[in-house]
């Protein structure tokens, strides 16, 4: 999602993208990744203004994880 009006930057995206890696290379089986956005906003914002991703941010985001991840990206939004 955009959290005040900015969507996951290159750190955070590459943080999950090493997670993943890492529970890959720990024995671990992922099929694929699917990746939504939002669909109604939280009940609690925490003061944030949260909204979803557009579909050009999703397929960026896809494109992103999909160069550091050996597993198949699925985008939905």
């Amino acid at each position: 999602m955009n959290i005040d009006g900015q969507m996951p930057d290159i750190v955070e995206l590459g943080a999950y993208a090493d997670r993943v890696n890492h529970i890959l290379t720990s024995g671990g089986q992922i099929k694929a990744i699917q990746l939504y956005t939002i669909a109604r906003p939280p009940m609690d914002t925490k003061g944030y203004d949260l909204s979803p991703l557009t579909g050009g941010q999703m397929d960026q985001v896809a494109q992103t994880l999909q160069e550091n991840i050996n597993v198949p990206i699925e985008a939905y939004g």
